[in-house]
């Protein structure tokens, strides 16, 4: 394998963790019983010692032409299929080889068929090779329960209504599409609004072939937040974003989601853009944003057109075509000249005899800052690479050191370092000057491949868009002066019959840290490596997760290691966790279940360390700390920093405070940039459902772009603070501080929080959520309690934005006309519209005269459809009560001091204009929520 075909292995992977879709494990026939009735002595003896066998060989492809894997094949004498022959399961190429008694003619069955495949009864095999091709249906049963998606599986059939009223069904679209595509997103997700424009622009040709359909299934939108970004994209990605010459909405339909699909594909990163090719097989499952029309043209190229092949694809890369590099490699000779420094048998050469040579871009001799130096070629080409290989011989405990100025995109364009084929750093950014890496500490005398792979990633290009190596030199580790880091196995020296490895290392469980070390219990940390591949297997720890393999006594892992498979995919190090006890037993399940050796330490190949040079014996900490619960951070009471050093989905790094005594406590950041917050319990970790969601809710606090977390927490409880940037690409600080308030607390909060929700998914019940109200004796509002006692009076804020009409305060509204429930929307437009132009003295002329330049040829009609002469006169046309009065009646109660100054208790009758405006503007008919425009006394605390 190339090292390109080995890193590009590497971000697939990626790939898979971050879309999460979970897979079930393959069903084999037990030899004993492979007709699984139970009874081994039911099987006939396939293979009597009489007859001569010889080779069947059956393929099973789709119709589409893709391999069908794991389907087990059955083989009889007879047609009435009693007398069994032999059976043989297909492999990932949909083969499979039967060994049977030669010239004769056995009628075939098929088993465990994936479902969607249409099947005969049984199929005659004559000898030779038998192809079977077998067509697909979408699964007409709807119900997802239980349903796992993979690549190669076939949808299942589902209904859905789009935010603008259509209703699409997925089998239906079908007979009139080449392909449809189901992009995941949630209003919030900066990677899935930042791509739509593109997504927009390249559907609009390609919407004859292809059907789109955007699925908003995330826990904190709903239904009323897809109508707005279904109508109002351009203006939403123009606030949130930046400036686009586009208004308006998007051109393909857009739906809020409670089917199940998002959660048989068991989403856990955003956007996911999943492809159901023409056959209703799923070929594409990509999580990551898309934010290129390039990108969009080559997915929908692969599935349109008379001549389409089905391929299941695990990346965007692989649908994108290579570019031939241009230039040759400078001689061996000619790279040392120029970058070596000192005594050093090396020879240079670049990427030769693999299948990817002709696409690999070579380096080049240049000069970069005053130093004469080498860089990769392919600047500007995107998604395209460049290798360049050094085999270099040292003596035990020499240090390979080289030098490197990085000008690219970080975190994008990326120059990967491999020893041995074994990835080690990877280098990318924009620096202002030549730094040193310390490659390599060799463990014994011999030759070691370094391996310098540039990776050029989509149209994004960053100062010189490459990386400049120099001085590559050997030196004594006496002379490392930086802190440097070398990876090392912990199984070596495979046995000669490659059956597991003569020598692991010893770990040690620390009690203090919770993880387990190398050598001691203050050695290196253990780390496991659960996104690559491994001496245990080519195959990630995720990979045979994800392929069902790691079962033991009909327990299914997978959902135990997904967790730190997530965590592997954000650490600092990709890849790498460190190994707590529970990580620990399920390694052990996993060689117990995939492995070979069936050793002891079998679970160790999966596992790495480092040494640490220059570092004063300070060892590597956990590169994925802060992503769980088993790892978070410390925080205490006082000030507490979270920095962010790279994009984690799902967001945040988790703070543990474990407060010393019960009571009410505030948790506030301090940050020029926006920020969210959340804070979960232990519980919440497995759903990721916090316990607390901040939604700037306390009227007092007012600064828009921080958070201020108020809440009741029991002494010793361990709680964890989540504090992120609202904007998923940010890096920084955010310093965040926690105070004790006292045993209780009130605070003046939203009665109702957060967006309307709906209650039942069939019937689309929508609720306003907050608290319970009630009618006091003393004529106002208050909070119904749980207990049936009423708490504080609720209050009408007149004077503050609120989250239902955030540029209006309701002082702003009862100006606007907007409690005059008598007036429709086209009197208030035509009143609105008349002041309009009196303000600007009709330009000299009168309104009927203006409104002839608007109208033009359609004067006549507006002008009596609108009625307008009627509106002008003061006649309106609406069925509803002008509370306008009532209005200002309260205005005038407003409180004029304290934390209530803008506010005013809310009556019976205040209460019923207040729902009068909710109905005509938000959701009709919902209780209570004109409780979104209200506040009240919360109480913290044990009798809250």
């Amino acid at each position: 394998m190339s090292t390109f075909k080995r890193i590009l292995s590497l971000l697939c992977v990626l790939t898979l963790v971050l879309s999460m879709v979970a897979g079930c494990g393959d069903q084999t026939v037990d030899p004993t019983d492979p007709t699984g009735s139970g009874d081994p002595t039911t099987a006939t003896d396939p293979t009597p010692g009489t007859q001569t066998k010889v080779n069947y060989t059956v393929t099973l492809t789709s119709i589409g032409g893709s391999g069908i894997a794991g389907v087990t094949i059955l083989a009889y004498a007879d047609a009435e299929l009693q007398d069994l022959q032999g059976y043989g399961q297909t492999d990932s190429s949909g083969q499979a080889v039967l060994s049977m008694p030669g010239d004769k003619t056995y009628y075939l069955t098929l088993t465990n068929v994936p479902d969607g495949y249409i099947t005969q009864n049984s199929y005659i095999h004559r000898g030779g090779k038998l192809d079977l091709v077998l067509s697909t249906e979408v699964i007409a049963d709807s119900n997802l329960g239980g349903v796992s998606y993979k690549l190669g599986d076939v949808m299942h059939d589902f209904t859905i209504t789009s935010a603008d009223g259509n209703t699409y069904t997925l089998s239906e679209m079908l007979k009139e599409k080449d392909a449809v595509v189901l992009n995941f997103w949630y209003t919030t997700c900066s990677y899935c609004i930042q791509e739509f424009p593109y997504l927009d622009t390249v559907y609009q040709n390609y919407s004859d072939n292809i059907g789109l359909l955007a699925l908003n299934n995330y826990g904190g939108d709903n239904a009323s937040d897809v109508a707005y970004i279904q109508e109002s994209f351009y203006e939403y990605y123009n606030m949130a974003y930046g400036s686009i010459d586009r208004t308006g909405g998007l051109s393909f339909p857009m739906c809020y989601e409670q089917l199940g699909i998002g959660d048989a594909f068991n989403l856990q990163g955003y956007p996911t853009t999943v492809v159901i090719d023409r056959y209703g097989v799923i070929c594409f499952v990509y999580a990551g944003g898309l934010p290129s029309e390039e990108y969009w043209s080559y997915l929908f190229d692969a599935f349109i057109g008379e001549n389409y092949t089905q391929k299941l694809y695990t990346s965007i890369e692989e649908l994108i075509p290579e570019k031939k590099p241009t230039g040759e490699m400078p001689s061996s000779e000619a790279i040392a000249d120029v970058v070596v420094n000192g005594e050093m048998d090396v020879t240079f050469t670049g990427e030769v005899g693999t299948a990817d040579a002709e696409y690999s871009w070579p380096f080049e001799i240049g000069n970069k800052a005053g130093v004469d130096c080498i860089f990769p070629t392919n600047m500007g080409v995107e998604n395209s690479f460049a290798t360049l290989y050094a085999n270099v011989t040292m003596k035990a405990g020499q240090a390979l050191a080289f030098d490197y100025y990085t000008s690219c995109e970080s975190g994008g364009d990326m120059m990967y370092v491999l020893v041995d084929r074994i990835d080690m750093y990877q280098i990318s950014g924009e620096g202002s000057g030549w730094n040193t890496c310390y490659t390599w500490v060799a463990p014994e005398d011999g030759e070691y491949e370094i391996a310098f792979c540039y990776l050029k990633d989509s149209n994004i290009n960053v100062g010189d868009d490459t990386v400049y190596l120099s001085n590559f030199r050997i030196c004594s580790i006496d002379e490392i002066d930086s802190p440097t880091y070398i990876k090392r196995e912990c199984a070596t020296n495979m046995k000669a019959d490659g059956f597991g490895y003569e020598n692991y290392v010893s770990v040690f469980y620390n009690d203090a840290d919770g993880f387990y070390h190398v050598g001691s219990e203050n050695g290196p940390l253990l780390m496991a490596s659960m996104m690559m591949a491994t001496q245990f297997s080519n195959d990630p720890v995720y990979t045979l997760a994800y392929n069902g393999l790691v079962v033991i006594d009909g327990h299914d892992y997978y959902g135990e290691l997904v967790n730190y498979c997530s965590y592997a995919s954000n650490s600092q190090i990709y890849s790498l966790v460190a190994v707590n006890e529970e990580l620990c037993q399920l390694l052990k399940k996993v060689a117990e279940a995939v492995g070979i050796e069936q050793s002891e330490n079998e679970w160790l190949q999966m596992c790495c360390y480092f040494d640490a040079y220059g570092t004063g014996g300070v060892q590597m900490t956990d590169p994925a700390a802060g992503l769980g619960y088993h790892n978070a951070f410390t925080a205490n009471v006082g000030n507490n920093t979270v920095t962010y050093d790279r994009v984690i989905m799902p967001r945040g790094l988790f703070y543990k405070f474990v407060p010393e005594k019960s009571g009410v406590y505030r948790i506030t950041s301090h940050s020029a940039s926006y920020v969210e917050g959340w804070v979960f319990k232990q519980e919440d970790f497995a759903l990721r459902a916090p316990f607390y969601t901040y939604w700037y809710n306390e009227r007092t606090w007012t600064d828009p772009m921080n958070v201020s977390m108020v809440l009741y927490m029991e002494a010793g409880q361990a709680y964890y603070i989540d504090i992120a940037f609202g904007d998923t690409y940010e890096t920084g600080s955010i310093d965040f501080t926690i105070e004790y308030e006292g045993a209780t607390m009130e605070m003046l909060t939203l009665a109702s929080p957060g967006y309307f929700t709906y209650v039942d998914e069939n019937t689309y019940d929508v609720v306003a959520g907050g608290i319970d109200v009630a009618l006091g004796e003393d004529g106002y509002y208050h909070e119904l309690r749980a207990d049936g006692t009423l708490g504080s009076v609720v209050y009408l804020d007149l004077t503050s934005y609120s989250n239902i009409f955030a540029s209006q305060s309701v002082l702003d509204l009862i100006k606007a006309n907007s409690f005059n429930f008598a007036l429709t929307d086209d009197d208030q437009w035509i009143l609105d519209y008349y002041d309009y132009l009196q303000e600007r003295d009709f330009n000299g002329t009168d309104f009927e005269t203006c409104m002839k330049e608007i109208w033009g040829e359609e004067f006549e009609a507006k002008w009596d459809e609108l009625q307008v002469e009627d509106v002008l006169a003061g006649y309106y046309h609406g069925h509803g009560k002008d509370y306008t009065e009532v209005m200002n009646t309260y205005a005038k109660k407003m409180i004029t001091s304290g934390d209530l100054k803008g506010c005013v208790a809310v009556t019976e009758e205040l209460a019923e204009a207040l729902q009068a405006l909710m109905d005509k503007y938000t959701f009709a008919g919902v209780d209570h929520s004109w409780t979104k425009l209200c506040y009240y006394y919360m109480v913290y605390g044990p009798e809250a």
